[in-house]
């Protein structure tokens, strides 16, 4: 049964109108003015708003603590490659760490676009982390907040107004606020890379080099074994088992020209191509923490792996185009790839005749 809402009505002792709302008297000013009518409304609009939420707290009575350990028990059976948890958990317990923390105690059903920007600012401020959040981390963030709370409304644990009031929320723009700028990957230094490469282990330098000329991210590269090299061809061929868009059911294909085929000949044999001193496959980590001890011993600033695969396309931009740079290292949607799949292979074949 619909509550009543309470009326309008004259205190004849003081002159002034006057709404009971649960028992407290609320006086609005001298009778039937336009100034005591408004406040009227006010209260009566309140009032309503708040019924609401309590109905909602009725139907829904999830805190946001409840809705984030639900969610993030999902997430760790969701994203999962090889059995194991990507990083993208991670990333989300990054995120999630600010509204557990601001409104964990919360209802998850009260969470509106005021209490998302809260917790944006505490992520611009550093709260809660060693350093502050770049921008467009920390716009990621919000999304994989709202991404929590859509996953709540499918499972009809969150109202899908909430979800709905969070969307209109815009990113975070360049230079227009107080958010860090982390710089823009770029490709290693020419002199950088081979002042560092003299002070790898071979292993460890035959793999950057292989990298630089094929364009293959570095997990591609770590994992690639004998058997998943097709060499019936002047240009031999790598379909990784595992990659980043595999999930998407997007093929990747890495054509490998003749330069990387020559450093990958003494590599063929063994579970992994490129195994350590144990036997046991490098992992990308140990690939990246290789790198860095030879930027130390070379005296330079630390690069990264995957920083290999922009000197690969800014190569392949130079001889080539902007067009053959995508096609060699995947960087598509999935439409894209259904029109431009066959075409794009074959550009990344001549790609590596000519270069790799």
């Amino acid at each position: 049964m619909a509550k009543r809402i309470p009326s309008y009505r004259l205190h004849k002792a003081s002159g002034q109108a006057v709404v009971v709302i649960r028992g407290e008297s609320h006086y609005l000013g001298q009778f039937d003015t336009p100034e005591s009518r408004e406040r009227y409304e006010r209260l009566i609009c309140e009032y309503k708003a708040k019924l609401h939420q309590e109905s909602f707290a009725g139907r829904y009575p999830w805190t946001c603590d409840q809705l984030i350990v639900a969610y993030l028990e999902h997430a760790e059976r969701y994203y999962r490659k090889n059995g194991k948890p990507t990083g993208e958990v991670h990333c989300l317990k990054i995120a999630l760490r600010y509204v557990t923390r601001i409104y964990g105690s919360s209802l998850a059903c009260e969470f509106g676009p005021r209490k998302l920007i809260v917790c944006r600012e505490a992520m611009v401020e550093g709260r809660y982390s060693r350093k502050p959040l770049s921008r467009k981390f920390i716009n990621k963030s919000c999304n994989r907040i709202r991404q929590a709370f859509k996953w709540a409304v499918e499972n009809e644990q969150v109202p899908a107004a909430v979800l709905h009031e969070l969307q209109p929320i815009a990113p975070l723009q360049a230079g227009r606020s107080d958010a860090v700028e982390r710089e823009p990957v770029k490709p290693v230094d020419p002199n950088i890379l081979e002042a560092t490469l003299v002070h790898l282990r071979p292993v460890i330098a035959d793999m950057a080099e292989i990298q630089r000329l094929t364009g293959m991210r570095p997990g591609e590269l770590c994992s690639l074994t004998p058997d998943e090299i097709s060499r019936t061809d002047e240009i031999w061929l790598y379909e990784p088992g595992d990659h980043k868009m595999q999930h998407k059911e997007q093929e990747r294909l890495i054509a490998i020209g003749p330069k990387a085929q020559k450093i990958l000949q003494k590599y063929l044999f063994g579970s992994f191509c490129f195994s350590g001193l144990c036997g046991n496959q490098i992992t990308v980590a140990a690939y990246r923490d290789s790198i860095h001890r030879g930027c130390k011993k070379a005296g330079v600033d630390n690069w990264n792996p995957n920083q290999l695969r922009h000197n690969a396309a800014s190569e392949i931009r130079r001889q080539f185009s902007l067009e053959a740079a995508r096609a060699v290292l995947s960087h598509s949607d999935a439409t894209t790839t259904m029109i431009y799949a066959e075409r794009d292979f074959g550009i990344a074949r001549e790609v590596a005749k000519k270069i790799g």
